[in-house]
């Protein structure tokens, strides 16, 4: 989603368009970089509320981190 709305800002908003390529290429650069992070920073904060709320789940010990 997040890279479908990049194309289309990128695509509707300035005075000089970039080709179609470059476009979908920023969009891709953008989101390979983005989806990560955001995916990180939801984990972070669901584990930080988990934590405050004192219902921490148990970790498998199988699992490596």
């Amino acid at each position: 989603m997040f890279v479908v709305v990049l194309f289309l800002f990128i695509s509707l908003v300035g005075k000089h368009k970039p080709s179609l390529e470059a476009r979908i290429g920023l969009a891709a650069l953008y989101g390979v970089a983005a989806v990560p992070f955001f995916y990180w920073m939801d984990r972070l904060a669901f584990r930080r509320y988990q934590k405050l709320r004192g219902g921490a789940p148990a970790r498998d010990p199988k699992r490596k981190r």
